[in-house]
C-alpha cells in the first residue's frame, strides 16, 4: 500500500481530527514562510537569465513534468534551455549534476532522467540548491531556466510563474493534499491544467481488449489507472509503490508469474528505472503519454514575449 492510500485511510478514520490539527500547523508554517518572502525578510536571488517556474499547490501527479517537457521543446527552438530539478530521493539531490540519457536513475532521479532522454538538446540539472545549480547551468551556456516543481522554491526569483490547477483541495497536509496556500494561485502569471493554458495527457497506446497487469510508483496512481482503462485495457492486477520508488527485478518477476497471459505495463517514469534486459525478458510495455494543448497557447506566448523581452539581462 502506498503512503497516499495509507493517508487516505487515516483521513477518513478516527484520527482525522488529529490530522486536521496537524494540517492547521502545516498551514500556519506555510503562511508564515510565504509572508516572510513577501515582506522580503528572507533573501532571494535573481539569476542573469530568465527563469520560468512550473509547480502546483497540491501533492500528486497533475502533469508538471510533461508540461515542462512541452515548454522546453517550444522554447529550445530559439534559446538554449536548462531544466533544474531537485532530483528528489536521488543520490545527487544535495550536489550538482548534469543529467544525460545514460545517467543511472539512482544518481539523478526518475523525472530528470526521463527529461534528459526525451530532450537531447536541453540541459537537465539536478541539485537541491537551485541558485547554485542555475549558476552552473548558466556558466555552461543556458539562456533560459525552467524550474521543474519550483513553486515552493521561493529563494530563486522567477520571471514567469506557471501553476497547475487540479481538483479543488480543502485541507493542508496531512488532513488533505495541499502543500501551499491557494492564495498563490492569484499571483500566478499563468494557470495550467483545467484553466488558463488547458491541456490533456493522453496515452499513446492501443490497449483495446488487452488484459494488463499494471505497476507504477507515482503520485496519485489512480489517474494512470484510469488512463489505462480509457485506452481500452482490462486491468487484472496492480502493483503500486510510493512516488519515485524503484521496482526490483525479483518483485517484477513474481508479479509477472502471478499474472500469466497478461501484458505488464508501466509509466515512462517507472520504465527509466528498470534495466533494459528486465523489460525485454518480461515483455514490459511502457506507456508514453503525450500532452495536447486545448487552449491558452496564445496567452502563454503573449506572457512569454512580454516577460522575456523585458528581462534585465
Amino acid at each position: 500500500m502506498t503512503w497516499e492510500n495509507r493517508l487516505k485511510e487515516l483521513q477518513n478514520g478516527p484520527l482525522r481530527f488529529f490530522l486536521w490539527l496537524l494540517s492547521l500547523l502545516y498551514g500556519a508554517i506555510i503562511f508564515l514562510r510565504n509572508a516572510a518572502y513577501d515582506l522580503k525578510l528572507f533573501k532571494t536571488y535573481r539569476l542573469s537569465v530568465p527563469v520560468i517556474s512550473v509547480g502546483n499547490i497540491a501533492v500528486g501527479a497533475m502533469g508538471k513534468t510533461p508540461l515542462v517537457r512541452w515548454l522546453a521543446e517550444d522554447i529550445s527552438k530559439t534559446k538554449k534551455v536548462a531544466i533544474l530539478s531537485r532530483g528528489y530521493r536521488s543520490q545527487s539531490e544535495h550536489n550538482i549534476l548534469r543529467v544525460t540519457a545514460l545517467t543511472p536513475a539512482t544518481l539523478c532521479g526518475d523525472e530528470p532522467l526521463w527529461l534528459a532522454q526525451k530532450l537531447p538538446s536541453v540541459a537537465v540539472w539536478v541539485g537541491k540548491d537551485r541558485v547554485k545549480t542555475g549558476e552552473q547551468a548558466i556558466a555552461e551556456g543556458a539562456e533560459i531556466i525552467i524550474l521543474d516543481d519550483g513553486l515552493q522554491h521561493r529563494r530563486l526569483c522567477r520571471d514567469i510563474e506557471i501553476i497547475l490547477v487540479g481538483p479543488p483541495e480543502k485541507y493542508f497536509l496531512p488532513r488533505g493534499w495541499l502543500r501551499d496556500s491557494p492564495r498563490r494561485l492569484k499571483k500566478a502569471d499563468l494557470l495550467a491544467g483545467r484553466e488558463g493554458l488547458q491541456f490533456e495527457l493522453r496515452l499513446k497506446a492501443d490497449l483495446q481488449g488487452k488484459k494488463v497487469a499494471l505497476f507504477c510508483a507515482i503520485g496519485r496512481p489512480e489517474r494512470f489507472i484510469e488512463s489505462v482503462r480509457q485506452a481500452g485495457a482490462t486491468i487484472v492486477a496492480t502493483l503500486l509503490k510510493d512516488d519515485h520508488r524503484s521496482f526490483i527485478t525479483e518483485e517484477l518477476q513474481k508479479f509477472s508469474l502471478q499474472n500469466p497471459g497478461t501484458l505488464l505495463v508501466c509509466t515512462e517514469k517507472d520504465a527509466v528505472k528498470i534495466p533494459s534486459e528486465v523489460k525485454s525478458s518480461l515483455g514490459i510495455q511502457e506507456l508514453p503519454a503525450e500532452i495536447f494543448i486545448i487552449s491558452g497557447q496564445e496567452k502563454w506566448k503573449k506572457i512569454y514575449d512580454q516577460r522575456i523581452q523585458s528581462h534585465p539581462s
